[in-house]
């Protein structure tokens, strides 16, 4: 049978002895019944072995079957390594690599130390291994030298069925594999924190006590639950509650690590988990409720679930009484608002408390400078000259709320006003900022004045900003909308500029003025001259040019389908042409890309260059003097022809 331990790590029967490998202290912690691996340390493994001590020349074959944990999405851990003979830092030993983050199995090789540095073989990856995650993982070593050792693992997710097929296999005949070697469990140079933690593990021989194709009958204990209130272990637990309180009333304490479900239960809807560890959770009541208003008698019944970490997971289920206490409990502050004034008048506003209380709030009240006090129902509350308000005096406010327990604390005092019975001037509170828009969209202009009465307003227009001042005709509110904009030619031009004129009793305030910048919309190209063919003689240069309509316009030649570098102008010119072997010959065909603003770019037409050879140069005879005289070239003859025209030809005969 498998030999499986969680907890006592006693000695294997049947020949395998369980021991340390160096360094023997501080390499493994027993924590919960587990092993947990220790951080990890470069150069060390830090493992816990099981070896064979039996003579049995005919074992050829090692099978382990280990339950890890996942403690944290590290990377690269060793979880097993597998050794020459027993023998350490061998050229022959194995280390199995698990790659957590893709779920990858590999083995490497290590040569004459601990630590791993030749890559071997590896498997395809499963997906990543996440932290908590419990994971099977099974390796098989078979043979001897001279044959070729054999090494073979897989592993799988505890939830899965074991594949029927390995990983990862190597084979290895190196001396001194001459049986089938042991394996350490270890974690080497993974991470600052833990890599995993050792559930189970299965040790066999030749078969006799291999570890079978089934892991070890899951776990079925449900973990137990304890509170701070009354009851005994898994509860039912009982706990009283005041109304208001915003307190935790209650703990509820795993004896693992667990999963807290949702809050159940017939009373669920007033309670709320809060605090919640792998461990512990507490419970509290839930915000706007009254309990002392609800038709409900005590106990309030809820329930919690603690699922643990086994597959699938075990559940414990417990029930949790709540006495609510009734409490007086007046409503928390009102949240104060804008104070406003007018003619021997003061207005303070304010919001109703976060809380209230028990239900219903009966009556607001708010004091103002002097202690004059007043009673409303709703926002705001306002004093006139009747309540004792004098123009001219200063005044600041507070509110308060009662309800049937009583009235609660004076909410921040208000801003402070002062009320007058004058009419005042408008003043500017929201200068109009300059528009810009694509045509003809039209633009909006805002602009504010406070002042006593309300001021109205006239918007005026100059034309691109150069002109005169001008109303707009039913341009009387506090937003200017224009109509459709253009850059020249309309009504609303680019370049014109807004302003507002306030206007009350008391006098009048322009605001500054604002500028409609208008852009001009986006225009595909079109070409509307194409460029010409052009004939040169060979060493001229050809210029073509095009002619093309369209917002931001850009240029790229192209000779015979390619761009030419640099050729971005709306004409180009060739270098010197020549027949044929240059950068501009005899028959090179010329186009041009016209992009703008918008799609589609433009293409033109093919232009074709045509160079004709250059005439071959005349070489004259020397120039020499005859006996009488005369001038001409060495061996030329003059002879006259009259036609009817006269022509001297000049011959080569002679003197």
């Amino acid at each position: 049978m498998p030999q499986f331990f969680t907890d006592d790590f006693a000695d294997f029967p049947g020949g395998w002895t369980e021991r340390f490998n160096a360094p023997a202290t501080g390499t493994f912690n027993v924590s919960s019944g587990n092993l947990v691996m220790p951080s990890g340390k470069s150069g060390d493994w830090a493992t816990r072995s099981w070896n064979a001590i039996d003579a049995d020349a005919n074992r050829d074959q090692i099978e382990v079957l280990v339950l890890l944990q996942q403690s944290a999405t590290v990377g690269d851990s060793y979880p097993l390594q597998v050794r020459a003979s027993g023998a350490d830092e061998a050229a022959s030993q194995y280390a199995l690599q698990l790659t957590s983050t893709v779920g990858r199995l590999r083995w490497n090789k290590c040569a004459g130390t601990d630590a791993p540095n030749t890559v071997g073989a590896a498997s395809a990856d499963k997906g990543a291994i996440t932290a908590g995650e419990q994971i099977w993982v099974r390796v098989r070593v078979t043979g001897r030298t001279p044959d070729a050792v054999l090494l073979q693992a897989r592993w799988w997710r505890t939830a899965d069925s074991e594949p029927g097929s390995w990983d990862v296999s190597v084979s290895d005949s190196t001396t001194p594999i001459y049986t089938a070697g042991w394996v350490a469990v270890g974690s080497f140079g993974v991470s600052a924190v833990n890599a995993h933690t050792i559930l189970q593990i299965g040790v066999g021989t030749n078969g006799d006590a291999a570890p079978g194709s089934t892991p070890p009958p899951p776990d079925t204990t449900q973990p137990d639950v304890t509170s701070t209130g009354t009851g005994a272990t898994n509860g039912p637990f009982a706990a009283n509650v005041a109304e208001s309180s915003a307190a935790a009333f209650i703990t509820l304490t795993a004896s693992e690590n667990v999963t807290w479900g949702a809050l159940g239960g017939a009373d669920a809807a007033f309670f709320q988990k809060t605090s919640e560890t792998a461990t512990t959770v507490q419970l509290r009541p839930a915000s706007g409720f009254d309990f002392e208003a609800l038709p409900h008698a005590n106990p309030f019944v809820v329930t919690v679930t603690a699922t643990d970490g086994a597959t699938p997971g075990n559940v414990r289920t417990v029930t949790v009484n709540a006495t609510v206490t009734n409490v007086s409990e007046p409503p928390l502050a009102p949240t104060i608002g804008t104070a406003t004034t007018g003619d021997a008048t003061v207005s303070i506003a304010f919001t109703p408390p976060v809380n209230t209380g028990r239900p219903g709030i009966t009556v607001y009240t708010a004091t103002i400078t002097g202690g004059i006090v007043k009673e409303g129902a709703t926002s705001p509350i306002t004093f006139t000259g009747a309540d004792g308000v004098v123009n001219g005096t200063a005044y600041t406010g507070t509110v308060t709320a009662t309800n049937a327990d009583g009235m609660g604390p004076p909410s921040a005092a208000s801003n402070s006003v002062t009320p007058s019975s004058g009419a005042i001037a408008p003043s500017i509170t929201l200068q109009a900022s300059n528009q810009s828009v694509t045509a003809p969209t039209a633009a909006t202009f805002s602009a504010a004045a406070s002042g006593t009465p309300t001021p109205t307003v006239q918007w005026q227009r100059n034309p691109g900003g150069v002109g005169s001042w001008a109303n707009v005709s039913g341009a009387t509110s506090t937003t200017l909308t224009t109509g459709a904009t253009s850059v020249t030619g309309g009504f609303w031009n680019n370049g014109d500029q807004v302003r507002p004129v306030f206007t009350n009793s008391e006098g009048s305030a322009t605001g500054s003025a604002a500028t409609l910048t208008v852009s001009a919309a986006a225009v595909a190209p079109t070409i509307t001259v194409q460029p010409g063919n052009q004939t040169v003689a060979a060493g001229a240069t050809a210029t073509f040019s095009v002619t093309a309509n369209g917002s931001g316009l850009t240029y790229q030649w192209r000779r015979n389908g390619s761009n030419i570098s640099g050729a971005t102008s709306i004409s180009y010119t060739t270098p010197a042409t020549t027949v044929s072997g240059g950068s501009a010959n005899n028959g090179d065909v010329y186009s041009v890309v016209v992009t703008g603003d918008t799609a589609p770019a433009a293409t033109s037409s093919n232009a074709t260059l045509t160079v004709n050879a250059a005439p071959a140069a005349l070489t004259l005879p020397a120039v020499a003097t005859d006996a009488t005289g005369s001038t001409r070239r060495t061996g030329q003859t003059t002879r006259m022809v009259v036609e009817p025209f006269t022509s001297i030809e000049a011959l080569g005969t002679g003197v």
